[in-house]
């Protein structure tokens, strides 16, 4: 297993400093065009969507590659088994994600604000929206995998895993306490996890994907449709209103 995941961590490397540049980004631009006084309520929406979107393309940055015919065969065939492959590519990509996440907390005017907020009821709220969002990004990254080793074509079923996420989030942005909202990152990054694990494995063979991974990309899929219809559903009442 090491190999894969030094492979991953070669190979992944380069899209470091430029997905944690645009982490940085989108963070210095939150603070820049907000006043002092609404960035603790414009914080979480950008540590929202940061960490969510850096997840997603990694993800899809390491499943897409090896999606390919020439460097699939190349990948499935070496003397380790598929649930080895898996695991040490899955590590290696949750590490680097992790890395480029923990980086944020390193950014000047990310410390500076919290050095503000330091001691106060307020600093620990905002602390706890930081660390749900974050792991959030993690059922991204899943989502991600999914939609690169997902069978079908690019504008079908495959990006359902990503809807998925969005609903996992919604959930997370409604938690009143964080248990509440590590229950549902655990929950969807388990069943994102077993499907993306089910369609690795379903790339060299339909037949090759356990029952219980169906049942999770089942899931994953019926969760999509639940959220996109839901989605639709109001819009379509708040237009005939």
């Amino acid at each position: 297993m090491k190999a894969i995941i030094w492979k991953e961590l070669r190979e992944n490397y380069k899209y470091v400093a430029l997905l944690a540049i645009g982490l940085w980004v989108a963070i210095g631009l939150g603070f820049y065009y907000q006043p002092l006084y609404l960035m603790v309520h414009s914080l979480p929406s950008i540590m929202v969507i940061g960490p969510a979107a850096v997840g997603l393309i990694l993800g899809l940055l390491q499943s897409i590659s090896e999606s390919q015919r020439d460097r699939w065969a190349f990948l499935i065939h070496r003397p380790l088994s598929p649930a080895t492959i898996f695991l040490g590519k899955v590590i290696a990509g949750i590490c680097l994600y992790l890395f480029i996440a923990s980086t944020t907390f390193m950014y000047h005017p990310f410390l500076n604000f919290f050095g503000r907020l330091i001691g106060d009821h307020e600093g620990i709220v905002l602390l706890k929206l930081v660390i749900a969002d974050v792991l959030t990004g993690i059922v991204y990254y899943f989502a991600g995998i999914l939609a690169g080793f997902a069978g079908g074509r690019w504008y079908g079923s495959r990006w359902l895993g990503i809807a998925t996420a969005i609903f996992c989030s919604n959930l997370v942005l409604a938690a009143v306490e964080l248990w509440q909202a590590l229950v549902a990152i655990a929950f969807f990054g388990f069943i994102l996890w077993i499907a993306a694990y089910g369609s690795f494995l379903a790339r060299e063979s339909r037949h090759l994907m356990p029952r219980w991974a169906k049942i999770c990309l089942g899931t994953v899929f019926f969760l999509g449709i639940v959220f996109i219809g839901g989605i639709a559903g109001r819009a379509v009442v708040s237009d005939g209103y």
